[in-house]
């Protein structure tokens, strides 16, 4: 469950991104959200 819902999180922060002007502060802000969701993927299986 808690994976569909990252994975959903991160689908729409990649379409806002598309459709911003400032891509590229976007895709850094995906990348900085990708990387929170991984570390919170980590404590859940620890």
């Amino acid at each position: 469950m808690r994976q569909d819902v990252a994975s959903v999180r991160l689908v729409r922060i990649v379409q806002t991104g598309m459709n911003s002007r400032r891509r590229q502060f976007r895709l850094e802000e995906a990348v900085i959200q990708i990387g929170a969701v991984i570390a919170d993927r980590a404590l859940v299986t620890r």
